[in-house]
């Protein structure tokens, strides 16, 4: 008897029928020709099971006779079989009543038969790859809410057969279906562990792959939730549910020493040529370094390793296109207090006890 999924094999590709669902495997790996365990898997037509067959065995073509559609599968000049195809008939009836008596007739007797035995021995090949890269993504994987994160120096050491299971185990924590996902999109995942940091290919499902220094990086790509608020000195404003920001404004006459804390900075109020403004980065954003030599955003955050999933969330506050502070991180050379400063203003960033 046939397992509980009837499977073909055939030089030129895969074939797989699932009753009640209607399945056409791409090609992708070892695993779509044992069937998949996970409840999505790659649909498809019914009819497209007769491109397949086209690649495999010769010619297809439809014909129409008084509205019925019937599809010929043309060997060289014979005609193997005449199909009636509607509605009713599922890719598993296709396969049973052309594929399979075909390969019995002109190929063996026991085509079938072997068939079956090669896809049980791939179960227990699917086992044994399945259970052994669940023991390497121990040391592999970083998974976060909507974000995997793939450690370079642990993944390369692990066989190509293991890596790319750990790339399909990784798309499935991050999409409950893998229906559009193909052998190419794993192809340009693995070509990402050999590239520089930065680069970035688009996938299925709103999903992005990304190079980030030690790591690959596969991520849901997130709407846009870009901040722009523009400050009130003095003022306090709540940039985020919960935290807030607030601006004081005093003279440098009075004294006090410069903090040295993270969130609490101190600006020469008077070299601010502009409304504050508190953003996200854009194009021709940049920091005065030492010297007044300028560096850009982008320049600056490469330099300092933030991941680029993270880059579009980093908090500026922008004097127009001059940086005075990566809030929490580095400001402007430009605006620090001098013994020259008349005024000074007091940046603090809170957040709301619970």
């Amino acid at each position: 008897p046939l397992p509980t999924h009837t499977h073909l094999i055939c030089r030129c590709g895969f074939f797989t029928a699932k009753s009640p669902h209607r399945h056409r495997m791409r090609g992708l790996t070892l695993f779509d020709f044992v069937g998949q365990r996970n409840a999505h898997i790659f649909d498809a037509a019914a009819d497209d099971l007769c491109r397949d067959i086209r690649a495999c065995f010769g010619k297809v073509r439809e014909i129409r006779t008084a509205g019925c559609a019937a599809h010929v599968i043309q060997l060289d000049s014979a005609i193997l079989s005449v199909v009636e195809v509607g509605s009713h008939c599922s890719t598993q009836v296709k396969i049973r009543n052309i594929v399979f008596p075909y390969l019995e007739k002109e190929i063996s007797s026991q085509a079938i038969r072997h068939v079956s035995a090669a896809a049980q021995e791939a179960a227990l090949i699917r086992s044994f790859v399945e259970e052994t890269a669940s023991t390497a993504e121990k040391t592999v994987l970083e998974r976060e809410q909507d974000c995997v994160k793939i450690r370079i120096s642990a993944f390369k050491k692990e066989n190509i057969v293991i890596q790319k299971q750990i790339i399909l185990n990784a798309l499935s924590y991050l999409v409950s279906s893998r229906k559009d996902m193909g052998a190419v999109h794993i192809r340009y995942i693995l070509s990402l562990f050999e590239k520089d940091s930065g680069k970035q290919i688009r996938l299925p499902y709103s999903l992005f792959a990304m190079r980030e220094f030690d790591f690959v990086v596969i991520t849901k790509s997130k709407e846009s939730n870009k901040t722009e608020i523009r400050v009130s000195v003095p003022g306090k404003i709540e940039y985020e549910s919960g935290k807030f920001m607030e601006f004081t404004l005093f003279s440098a006459n009075i004294n006090r020493k410069i903090p040295q804390k993270t969130y609490t900075k101190w600006f020469d109020y008077d070299k601010i040529s502009n409304c504050p403004i508190l953003r996200n980065r854009e194009s021709g954003d940049y920091l005065t370094i030492k010297d007044g030599k300028h560096k850009t955003i982008k320049e600056y955050f490469i330099d300092e390793k933030i991941p680029r999933t993270e880059r579009e969330n980093k908090l500026l506050l922008a004097d127009g296109s001059h940086i005075i502070w990566v809030v929490g991180m580095r400001i402007s050379e430009a605006y620090k207090v001098t013994e020259n400063t008349k005024n000074i203003l007091q940046v603090t960033v809170s957040v709301e006890s619970e």
